[in-house]
């Protein structure tokens, strides 16, 4: 499933409407967890305890089982498990991620992955925030599944991205590419459902994906940059001409793959999408 139908699944789970979205709260006890989730909209189930002031709860997303600990009412963590990767993977995950953690574990059976986030209760918390944490999980979660999925497609990592392997990759997803390029850079043109996309190879350190559109107000951006994880909108100024670009970048330098590059690509389409919708109101 694609990010944006993991989020809207989060959403569909999920009303803020069932919580007083201002009050600010200290605790959720363990005993008052599967009423609160259930009441969010949630079929959270309480497991067996597996220690004292320790409550676990789980719950299903897009046939993912999603553990939930309850520490003492004061910290929840989120825990989904995955059939071992090697630990090479597992840090490049960890290199690469902005909100969760990969750790290799010992099960009773087997050794297992385990792909978790914390969110501390105690400092306060609000319905909005915890809304944020869970979408950032999810959010990972889909994103780690086709991490692991490339790898076990034996997506190896790229010692160096060069222009004749982007030309592949572009290949591969059938997308008719112009390209030009200089001694550092080069640039690969496209265009679909009438889109016109730009990304630019910077020696095959990083990937810059661009799309160019009409100027909007500064205060459109700025709202629009803050709904967003991924993207970012611009506003630059050429030839006396003003335009609003949507750009993202990919690091390759620390190691990336044809799979990731794919992602990569096929993500910044929907986003550009995403962008469309949300210029045109709709």
């Amino acid at each position: 499933m694609s990010l944006r139908g993991w989020t809207i699944a989060f959403l569909l789970l999920c009303p803020l409407s069932a919580l007083a979205q201002d009050e600010v709260l200290k605790a959720l006890p363990i005993k008052d967890t599967e009423d609160a989730f259930k009441k969010l909209g949630f079929d959270a189930k309480t497991l067996e305890a597996p220690e004292k002031d320790v409550g676990l709860f789980e719950l299903q997303v897009n046939k993912i089982t999603i553990r939930i600990y309850n520490f003492a009412g004061k910290e929840l963590m989120f825990m989904s498990a995955f059939p071992k990767i090697p630990l090479e993977q597992v840090n490049f995950w960890n290199v690469q991620t902005r909100f969760t953690r990969a750790s290799l574990q010992k099960g009773e059976k087997d050794e297992f992955v385990a792909l978790e986030n914390n969110f501390d209760l105690s400092p306060g918390f609000t319905a909005s925030a915890l809304k944020q944490v869970a979408n950032n999980y999810l959010a990972e979660l889909s994103s780690f599944q086709q991490f692991r999925a490339a790898y076990l497609k034996n997506d190896v990592i790229l010692p160096t991205v060069t222009n004749e392997k982007l030309e592949d990759v572009f290949r591969s997803m059938k997308i008719d590419v112009k390209k030009s390029q200089d001694k550092q850079t080069a640039i690969f043109e496209y265009t679909l459902d009438k889109i016109s996309y730009r990304i630019v190879s910077n020696g095959g350190k990083d990937l810059l994906a661009s799309v160019h559109f009409p100027k909007i107000p500064l205060e459109k951006v700025n709202e629009y940059n803050f709904s967003r994880k991924y993207v970012r909108l611009v506003v630059y100024k050429a030839n006396e001409q003003e335009y609003t670009a949507l750009e993202s970048t990919l690091d390759c330098e620390a190691g990336t793959s044809e799979g990731i590059i794919r992602n990569f690509i096929a993500g910044f389409e929907s986003e550009t999408k995403n962008f469309i919708r949300f210029a045109s109101g709709k």
